[in-house]
């Protein structure tokens, strides 16, 4: 076997530099002993680099394939005035001469969030066949957000609403670069039940989003949702505003009070917690069955206030009966008081009669 003419970039960091012309980012990394580490790119925008390769013997070797993990727009060879774009297989080997070098160039459109591409170079050394060259980088928005609890990724979330309530918020935003800038236009309009007003700094380096989220309803689990700007630039800023909604009562549980098997001659008890998700009381008025179903059965309900009324805990036993099969039904809790919001509560319940 031949002595190894070939390093990795894991083998030897230095060997291999990764670097980008001064014309499009002026950004120079040498590899580290696994990975370029590129640093953060804006997302969206084509990323060029370039990994050079350096055969340090005197014995040649041959490139033969190279595959990349990365979704590139182009990869290609460069040697001297020569430029292969290379996707898999050569149609010739490439050949590095002893004390030569070779570049790797691609480019890829960068995504949101950490990345890592990697490329296998495939050779004719029978001890070496393959190596890998790597690059790190992390897509960033070309806008910095700020403000209330919003996130790296241009998502603010509120705390809970109950319903009827609503809740303001404000963001500060500006460009990555501090560049002035100007927000045009929302896009494709707010989502419902979102408000939103914008104002600009006296230069232009900074703008101040402040808006209101709600009334949230009770048919709703959240509010909000993703807000498109277009600005004067070719980067349209992205946000999301989220507010969950908190029912005015909690239910316990929520779909299905569900009895199961019920052995006829015993009947069984399952229980339905009722809990007012503010400050103030319950004031039940009522409690029965609507929409009997299966075989003859009977609902004997009883009920408590519990935790100075904000509570209310329905016990409801299925008497024993005189058949066996499927049963079923709605139980329903009619309440008096504005705090319930709304005046019924109800809920499926379904067992077998054995």
């Amino acid at each position: 076997m031949r002595p190894l003419i070939l390093f990795s970039v894991a083998a030897l960091s230095g060997l291999v530099s990764c670097g980008e012309s001064a014309d499009s980012g002026e950004w120079e990394a040498w590899v580290a002993p696994d990975a370029a580490v590129l640093g953060e790119r804006p997302a969206g925008k084509i990323l060029r680099g370039r990994i050079r390769i350096r055969n340090p013997h005197r014995q040649s070797f041959k490139i033969l394939q190279v595959q990349g993990s990365c979704v590139c727009q182009d990869i290609r060879l460069l040697q001297g005035t020569e430029s292969r774009r290379v996707s898999g297989k050569l149609g010739s080997p490439m050949v590095v001469a002893g004390g030569e070098s070779v570049a790797l160039e691609f480019r890829v459109r960068a995504g949101l969030g950490p990345f890592d591409l990697s490329f296998a170079i495939h050779t004719d050394d029978p001890d070496f066949p393959m190596f890998t060259a790597q690059a790190r980088y992390v897509g960033v928005p070309a806008f910095v957000l700020s403000g209330g609890d919003v996130d790296t990724s241009g998502v603010l979330t509120l705390p809970a609403l109950t319903v009827g309530e609503s809740r303001e918020f404000r963001i500060q935003v500006r460009r990555r670069d501090q560049q002035p800038f100007r927000l045009l236009s929302i896009t494709e309009g707010l989502p419902q039940g979102v408000e939103l007003h914008l104002m600009a700094a006296a230069d232009h380096r900074q703008w101040s989003l402040e808006g209101r989220v709600g009334p949230a309803t009770e048919a709703m689990s959240s509010m909000g949702g993703r807000i498109t700007i277009h600005t004067d630039g070719e980067d349209p800023l992205s946000l999301s505003v989220v507010a969950p909604v908190r029912k005015w009562i909690e239910r316990s549980p929520d779909r299905l009070l569900s009895y199961g098997v019920v052995m006829k001659e015993q009947g069984k008890v399952r229980s339905w917690r009722l809990r007012l998700a503010h400050s103030g009381s319950l004031a039940p008025q009522a409690v029965r069955t609507e929409g009997r179903t299966g075989v003859s059965h009977v609902l004997d309900c009883k009920w408590e206030l519990m935790e100075q009324g904000r509570v209310l805990v329905i016990r409801a036993r299925v008497l024993p009966g005189e058949s066996r099969g499927k049963f079923g039904g709605r139980l329903v809790v009619e309440f008096s008081n504005q705090e319930a919001r709304s005046a019924r509560q109800d809920i499926r319940y379904a067992g077998f009669m054995m």
